[in-house]
């Protein structure tokens, strides 16, 4: 990563090309959050043979930070498999920014509800528990008691995490 981004830089949600994938593959985050998520070169790669993979590049202004796999089902149905923001530009809203603008696209896209797996976060004390990034997002705990869910009908996200 050349130069950091700020807060006060603008995200987007972007493809992963030929120009941006081996960027994309080098991003890490912090050591105590290996365990919570797959290296992005293993996401990506599991992307090409699944059905219904979904990737994103986040980028704050024009670095890419972060990277992002859903899995939608034919129900409309997202699940996240991977998201992650780089080790050095966490704590700049970046993860809300990108997730908001992600639930946007899934509606979009006639996605329904999106689905976290919590089962990984048990690795983590609870006070570094992703779970709570999710839930101040609007997921709630769902039918089984490893999820978190999130309806996506709700068009106040576009206003609540502006670029």
């Amino acid at each position: 990563m050349d130069s950091l981004p700020s807060k006060s830089s603008s995200i987007t949600l972007r493809d992963i090309t030929a120009d941006n994938w081996e960027h994309i593959i080098r991003l890490v985050v912090n050591k105590d959050q290996l365990a919570l998520v797959p290296s992005n070169i293993h996401s990506l790669c599991d992307h090409q043979f699944v059905s219904g993979s979904y990737v994103r590049a986040v980028y704050a202004n024009e670095t890419p930070v972060g990277y992002i796999r859903v899995n939608v089902n034919t129900q409309q149905h997202g699940l996240v498999q991977c998201f992650m923001i780089h080790q050095a530009c966490q704590g700049l809203l970046f993860g809300t920014r990108a997730m908001a603008l992600l639930q946007l696209e899934l509606e979009n896209q006639g996605v329904a509800t999106l689905t976290v797996n919590t089962k990984p976060f048990e690795t983590v004390p609870l006070e570094d528990s992703p779970a709570h990034f999710f839930t101040a997002l609007g997921f709630q705990p769902g039918n089984n008691e490893h999820q978190l869910v999130c309806e996506l009908k709700r068009s106040d996200l576009s206003t609540k995490y502006k670029n």
